[in-house]
């Protein structure tokens, strides 16, 4: 699942500076969450692990700010619960090879 804050939010990149700080602080705040329900291995949130996730087999790039391996359904149904919490979206990805975008954060 790759979790991503809307442009509107503030988190994608080139943001206006007056909403980074808040950003960033919800941003962590967010992935320590999402660590305490799957594990510090369930969660990728560093830049050089989140730029395999970028793209998918289509031309069009979107990084997401974390990527979660829920390793159950009641994981997907706290993940989504976190989410809506944060007001960050989900987008879910399989092998990521997919021709039109869809599984990119968006």
């Amino acid at each position: 699942m790759h979790l991503h804050k809307s442009r509107v939010g503030g988190l994608a990149r080139g943001a206006p500076k007056a909403w980074r700080p808040a950003a960033f602080t919800m941003r962590r705040t967010i992935i320590r969450d999402l660590e305490k329900l799957v594990g510090t291995s369930g969660v990728l949130s560093s830049t050089e692990d989140l730029l395999l996730y970028e793209y998918d087999g289509s031309v069009e790039e979107a990084r997401p700010d974390a990527i979660v391996f829920p390793r159950g359904k009641q994981d997907v149904v706290e993940i989504v619960k976190l989410a809506n919490r944060y007001d960050v979206s989900i987008v879910g990805r399989g092998a990521g090879t997919g021709v039109s975008g869809g599984a990119l954060a968006r």
